[in-house]
């Protein structure tokens, strides 16, 4: 992949919505990210050259190639068989939903891994196969220098007849530019898709951004599915955190009758943070047993700059959590005091608990409060409560309402 970065003056851009009907085979890469293994980099040289047909041995076979037609000998290939029972169990009746979820570790019975030749090709034998009528076969290859993640291919296909041809598994490698787009924001674009590897059907593309430093390297969908190939990403979430973008795509096709529908994700490609919200170290506040608002015990962790750590706010009396004969205080309230009125343009809070029913206030005394509404946030990764603001609120106290109870919220930030 190659990354190209330009500074630019500020560009505006819609983002395109063809959105709940986002074709499987996208989300599926997202559920990859959350469950692989740390990608490795590559080292021994790949094969130059067309890769050969793949010899029809055991019960599936096919190949691992690059958009050039070349063997990706390095790739690592993963299948997961859906059966009935994953269907019946999680009440999903496509594969373009449920096979997604098998590529979770443990969620359909594991994956079976397939030893990649020299020239690209890999097979099953009988003996692996399960009588499972929807196949989902991966491929990853180890990230490039400069990379953390490398890209990463999913195919979902209906079972056929014994030997069976599967579909090439293609690595798509675009040629990302990243442009700045102003503080906080940037422009991400790529090139399309090839001809081949969008097999004749209509694509989809979204923007991911994944934290580095995460364990879990699961990523933030920042785009709703486009067919253009570029999008406008907000950093701001993300403060200081080291991040990268990876870009996706999406095709649904048919080979004869069977349907077959393909996800394809670029390498990671590192994204220049926006830096610590404003509100960076400033005192919070929490509300009592009679809903007045009241300062809390300083530092306070959710302004700590700390993202991934959930950690209980509690007032002056009170006690951590963690400590011996302690009860978590109950709270409706988690603030931040801003010293003083504010223009405020962004509010995030990051928890690892499901708030759909969260809500952000905006307060100018602590007394009245006027609600901003629920944020919004990835369906499929549920860590960045993002709520932008078109007409800027102008406060001085920014509230999560909730029922908060222990340590739930990691941090609150507002941007201004």
């Amino acid at each position: 992949m190659r990354v190209r970065v330009r500074p630019s003056t500020r560009s505006t851009g819609r983002r395109s919505g063809a959105q709940r009907a986002f074709a499987a085979g996208l989300i599926a890469v997202v559920l990859l990210l959350t469950g692989c293994r740390p990608d490795g980099h590559a080292t021994a040289p790949e094969p130059t050259g067309p890769a050969p047909e793949p010899s029809a041995t055991g019960a599936l076979y096919g190949r691992v190639i690059r958009p050039d037609g070349r063997a990706a000998s390095q790739a690592t290939v993963s299948l997961a068989q859906v059966t009935k029972g994953d269907q019946w169990r999680t009440g999903f009746a496509l594969v373009a939903s449920l096979g997604l979820l098998c590529l979770i570790p443990s969620f359909c019975g594991g994956r079976e891994e397939a030893e990649v030749s020299v020239d690209g090709q890999y097979s099953y034998p009988a003996s692996k196969m399960k009588s499972s009528p929807d196949l989902v076969i991966s491929a990853a290859q180890p990230a490039a220098p400069g990379q953390s993640i490398g890209p990463r291919t999913v195919v979902t296909v209906k079972r056929g007849v014994t030997p069976q041809r599967l579909p090439d598994l293609i690595l798509w490698e675009p040629e990302i530019t990243v442009t700045e787009a102003g503080v906080g924001s940037a422009r991400v674009s790529w090139s399309p898709l090839p001809a081949a590897a969008a097999h004749g059907g209509r694509v989809s593309y979204a923007v991911a951004v994944r934290v580095v430093a995460q364990d879990s390297g699961k990523p933030e969908l920042v785009s709703r599915p486009i067919t253009g190939t570029s999008a406008l990403v907000d950093t701001r979430p993300y403060e200081d955190a080291s991040i990268e973008v990876v870009v996706m795509a999406d095709v649904a096709t048919s080979v004869d009758t069977p349907q077959v529908s393909y996800g394809y994700q670029s390498g990671g490609q590192g994204l220049l943070s926006a830096g610590p919200a404003p509100s960076r170290g400033l005192p919070c506040l929490a509300d009592d047993k009679q809903r007045r608002l009241r300062p809390a015990v300083t530092p306070c962790p959710l302004t700590d700059g700390d993202l991934e750590r959930h950690a209980a706010v509690w007032l002056p009396g009170g006690c951590s959590v963690e400590a011996d004969n302690c009860t978590a205080e109950s709270h409706q309230r988690l603030c931040i005091d801003l010293g003083a009125r504010r223009s405020i343009s962004l509010v995030v809070f990051r928890t690892p608990f499901l708030r759909d029913r969260a809500v952000v206030e905006f307060s100018p005394d602590g007394k009245r409060f006027i609600s901003g509404g629920r944020p919004a946030h990835s369906e499929h990764a549920r860590t960045v409560y993002s709520l932008p603001l078109k007409s800027p609120a102008q406060a001085r106290i920014v509230c999560v309402r909730d029922r908060f109870s222990g340590s739930v919220l990691s941090e609150l930030s507002a941007w201004w």
